[in-house]
């Protein structure tokens, strides 16, 4: 990965030319990870939360317009019980709570 190189590379992402990617690493602690990232001049996208899928997220801006998902896996999880809390979030969506 690196930045737009002209005349070897595509358009980096920019104004009216958001990225058609989003990057996504699992890290040992994503509250401390995601600081680190602020810290040191990412935007922040989405504040660490815990996820209906067992992970805890968050999401920060790079300064060439990428973005990147920071997770931490905090709970294992049953197929079934997935499916519940998935069903659980989508009616909570649907409710606007």
């Amino acid at each position: 990965m690196n930045d737009e190189i002209e005349g070897m590379t595509g358009p980096a992402p920019g104004p009216g030319r958001p990225s058609p990617i989003r990057l996504w690493l699992y890290v040992p602690d994503c509250d401390a990870a995601f600081k680190r990232a602020v810290d040191a001049g990412a935007k922040l996208k989405r504040k660490p939360e815990e996820m209906f899928w067992g992970d805890r997220c968050a999401a920060v801006g790079d300064p060439f317009g990428y973005e990147w998902e920071l997770a931490t896996r905090v709970r294992d999880m049953t197929k079934d019980e997935t499916r519940l809390a998935a069903d659980e979030f989508a009616r909570k969506m649907a409710s606007g709570e």
